[in-house]
């Protein structure tokens, strides 16, 4: 009777195969950071875009507030002008799949009539940054204050 063992050949085959699976399952999760990152940014930009446009319709101060410890956002009219977004005033609240960094500040508030970006005090503030990370790769959301315009880099 023939002893049945695994040869040379078939081994080397047996291998090739996981490697090749490796190599693809690699590249689709890189390509799923990447893809969360977008989103992320998207999601973002998308939001800014909507409190600026919500405090030129509506006549009052948008907050956006990020929470960068956990990775989160709120949106809401400062309908009292306490600079604060209460249960009531909250509209929007997101998590993020990705770190989050703002400069200079975590509160950027859009003023009415054109939408731009305030300070507490109701000054034209600086430009803001925020900047989302996701396994190495990054995002960069800047808001021009003067004109409250969003640009994506």
């Amino acid at each position: 009777m023939g002893k049945k063992a695994t040869t040379l050949m078939e081994l080397i085959i047996a291998i090739a195969i996981a490697a090749g699976l490796a190599a693809v399952t690699l590249v689709a999760f890189s390509l799923l950071d990447k893809r969360a990152l977008e989103s992320s940014a998207r999601s973002v930009y998308v939001d800014l875009a909507w409190a600026k446009a919500s405090a030129t319709l509506h006549q009052h101060n948008y907050l956006f507030i990020i929470d960068t410890s956990d990775r989160s956002y709120k949106i809401g009219e400062d309908k009292n002008d306490d600079d604060a977004l209460s249960a009531q005033e909250q509209e929007i609240y997101k998590k993020l799949n990705t770190s989050v960094s703002v400069t200079p500040d975590a509160t950027i508030r859009f003023s009415n009539p054109f939408g731009k970006s305030v300070d507490a005090a109701g000054a034209v503030s600086a430009d803001t940054d925020i900047t989302l990370t996701r396994a190495g790769n990054t995002k960069l959301i800047k808001i021009i204050a003067e004109t409250g315009f969003l640009e994506v880099q």
